[in-house]
């Protein structure tokens, strides 16, 4: 069934019930060829597939769960908020509750997460030594005993610095007599 104004094709139902509007062959239960505006709400049951999404106006990106709880948000200038209306850097993560996960990282192999903590530092919630790399050459690493290696991953002290050249490691107390 074809709908034509001016003798111009504007939409059609095939046979199967797919319509298309501004297309003559649609492929799906709806294709429009060319722009759609919805001015409140776009509710999509399993998957939405976009090739680029663009918001309008100043208003920022928001992606709400089924209940209108918003979940990520994202500013006109940018930043991504996950758990927070107001994020305040390039990535703000919010985890809620105390002890919640701020962020996860995670491979094939392994999963790490950091968790924010009242002092104002991270914890990380995993049962391995927390590494430093520079270049791809491990640099320093805190094992699980507290303890620090600096250029050493056979820690046996509680400070563990190597150097395999000139000793070159400084202590200093400021303010001390000499």
């Amino acid at each position: 069934m074809r709908f034509d104004t001016d003798n111009c094709e504007r939409m059609r139902i095939t046979a199967c019930g797919c319509v298309g509007i501004n297309c003559t062959g649609p492929g799906r239960t709806l294709a429009v060829g060319g722009d759609a505006e919805i001015n409140t709400n776009l509710i999509v049951n399993t998957a939405l597939y976009t090739k680029d999404w663009y918001g309008i106006g100043s208003n920022a990106q928001r992606l709400l769960n089924s209940s209108g709880t918003e979940l990520v948000r994202v500013t006109c200038d940018g930043n991504v908020g996950i758990g927070t209306t107001a994020p305040s850097n390039l990535l703000t993560i919010d985890g809620k509750g105390v002890n919640a996960v701020g962020l996860t990282v995670k491979n094939d192999s392994y999963t790490g997460s950091f968790i924010p903590t009242s002092l104002g530092g991270m914890a990380i919630s995993t049962p391995h030594p927390f590494l430093f790399y520079i270049n791809s050459a491990e640099r320093m690493r805190i094992n699980t005993a507290g303890c620090v290696g600096i250029n050493e991953d056979s820690i046996d002290a509680y400070l563990h610095l190597s150097n395999s050249g000139v000793i070159n490691q400084k202590f200093e107390r400021p303010g001390a007599a000499a």
